[in-house]
């Protein structure tokens, strides 16, 4: 992995989810980090410093996506933030993921290499 790899924190409590998420990122070059919800994303984010891009569920346990947002925004307000989920009202919920923060939203299930394309975009990789 070259030195100037983009750093990427996957935050979500889905297992599977997660997993294809770190998998894709990582075989397009990423450094990447994980964690189950907002508060181990924040632990994380706290002791390896700010990462290049956040990918965040919105619904898990503990801290949940938007208050994770919130709190990133103001403490690291240059990373670039993926609200995505898989919720009902989904519409509403990545509108609010977006007001508080989030660069680009997605609703779940996903085209995993059209998302993999919309974060390389995002950071203009």
């Amino acid at each position: 992995m070259s030195q100037d790899a983009k750093k990427a924190l996957v935050v979500e409590d889905d297992p599977l989810n997660r997993e294809m998420v770190v998998t894709l990122l990582e075989d397009r070059g990423y450094t990447v980090f994980q964690a189950e919800d907002g508060d181990v994303g924040l632990n994380i984010l706290e002791t390896k410093g700010s990462v290049d891009i956040i990918i965040t569920d919105i619904f898990m346990p503990n801290r949940e996506g938007v208050g994770f947002i919130r709190a990133i925004r103001s403490r690291y307000p240059d990373v670039k933030v993926v609200a995505i989920t898989g919720a009902v009202n989904y519409e509403t919920i990545l509108n609010s993921a977006h007001e508080f923060g989030a660069d680009i939203t997605i609703k779940k299930p996903f085209d995993i290499d059209e998302f993999g394309d919309k974060v390389d975009a995002l950071l203009k990789v």
